[in-house]
């Protein structure tokens, strides 16, 4: 196999202090979100989405490499 491949949906070989590898993580919440947006929601549901689906994401990203800061500013303005 080539280094860096997927699994699990982990980039292996690639280096974890670098934003590039967090991007996919990026893309599944805002496509996520996408979703949602032409749903009618509460303001209680849109609090429960993001509290219990949205933080799931980057917990599993999370796991194994240690969140970056600029990475962590790009989450909250989503």
């Amino acid at each position: 196999m080539k280094v860096p491949f997927k699994y699990l949906g982990f980039p292996i070989g690639c280096c974890h202090k670098r934003e590039v590898l967090w991007d996919g993580m990026l893309d599944r919440i805002k496509s996520r979100l996408g979703r949602w947006k032409g749903r009618n929601f509460s303001m209680a549901g849109r609090i429960c989405l993001i509290k219990f689906v949205l933080s799931s994401i980057p917990l599993f990203y999370m796991s194994m490499f240690r969140l970056l800061a600029g990475v962590m500013k790009k989450i909250e303005s989503i």
